[in-house]
C-alpha cells in the first residue's frame, strides 16, 4: 500500500508513510480513513520512498481546501513533519506551508533526518 498509518510506540506521534507512486486521490482516501480513527496532535510524514510524479501546485491547492474544509482533521496546535531525501520535497514542503498560513491550524515543517524531525515535534 502506498499510503501507512501507524502510531508511535508511545502513541504520540503518529507515521504516515508514503511509498511508490502515490496519486492525491489516493492520499486523501488515507486521511480519510485515519481521521476516523482520530488524528494525533504529533504526525511524522516519512515521504523518502516515495517515487515518480511530486504534487502538482493544484495538488497542493486541493489539499490546502481539503484541510480548510475538514479542519476536524488535525487538533489546534498540531504539528506535522515531513521527512524527506530529495530537494524538491522540501520547496513542496514550504510551499504547502506558506500556501496554507493562515488557513490551517497547524504546523509543517521539512526535514532530512527522522532524528530532526522528532526533536522538532518533541518528546515522545
Amino acid at each position: 500500500m502506498p499510503v501507512t498509518v501507524a502510531p508511535s510506540k508511545t502513541g504520540n506521534v503518529t507515521r504516515i508513510t508514503l511509498s511508490g507512486a502515490v496519486s492525491l486521490g489516493e492520499f486523501v482516501k488515507a486521511l480519510n480513513a485515519y481521521a476516523k480513527k482520530g488524528p494525533a496532535r504529533l504526525e511524522l510524514y516519512d515521504v523518502r520512498e516515495l517515487e515518480g510524479e511530486r504534487f502538482s501546485a493544484a495538488d497542493i491547492d486541493q489539499l490546502i481546501d481539503y484541510f480548510r474544509r475538514h479542519p476536524d482533521r488535525r487538533p489546534p496546535e498540531a504539528k506535522t513533519a515531513i521527512v524527506v531525501s530529495k530537494t524538491v520535497d522540501v520547496g513542496l514542503t514550504r510551499m504547502f506551508s506558506i500556501l496554507s498560513d493562515g488557513i490551517v491550524s497547524f504546523e509543517i515543517e521539512a526535514f532530512r533526518s527522522e532524528e530532526e524531525a522528532l526533536a522538532w515535534l518533541g518528546p515522545e
